[in-house]
């Protein structure tokens, strides 16, 4: 039997299987049955701090792991600072993979080398009512 000792459960760190962030509200859909209730969000809440939520990020990795992070929003590419949320999790050895979540209504403005990481991939959602540009978003990841 393997014994620990206290600094040894001091040091390890949990982990985190998974983790869903929201980084705003702001879509370009307005579904009726959203479940964030995107549609009824005050203008206030359309994007979060993405430092605070990079600092939140941080306090968490002092003790632990993550071993799949999810963003999603509203539309998480609408987020004019997400590129400096990529870049910390691309440099975070502790962030293990990560899954942007989008409605395929657009194409991101961030650095397409961000999304091409290997830790990173994208999960476009599945609207049959919608015009997706899902060719065109898969296109741009590849390029």
């Amino acid at each position: 039997m393997i014994q620990q000792t206290k600094q040894q459960l001091i040091t390890s760190k949990i982990v985190i299987p998974s983790l869903v962030i929201c980084v705003g509200q702001a879509c370009t859909l307005k579904c009726k049955d959203c479940g964030n209730f995107t549609p009824y969000a005050p203008k206030h809440m359309l994007r979060y701090s993405m430092q605070k939520i990079i600092n939140d990020l941080n306090l968490l990795i002092e003790n632990a792991t993550i071993t799949h992070l999810g963003l999603q929003g509203g539309e998480a590419f609408l987020h004019p600072e997400l590129n400096s949320l990529l870049q910390f999790i691309v440099n975070t050895p502790d962030i293990k993979q990560c899954q942007i979540a989008t409605n395929g209504t657009l194409l991101p403005n961030v650095d397409v080398k961000l999304l091409q990481h290997d830790k990173m991939s994208i999960r476009i959602s599945n609207y049959t009512r919608i015009k997706s540009i899902k060719t065109e978003l898969i296109d741009y990841k590849a390029t």
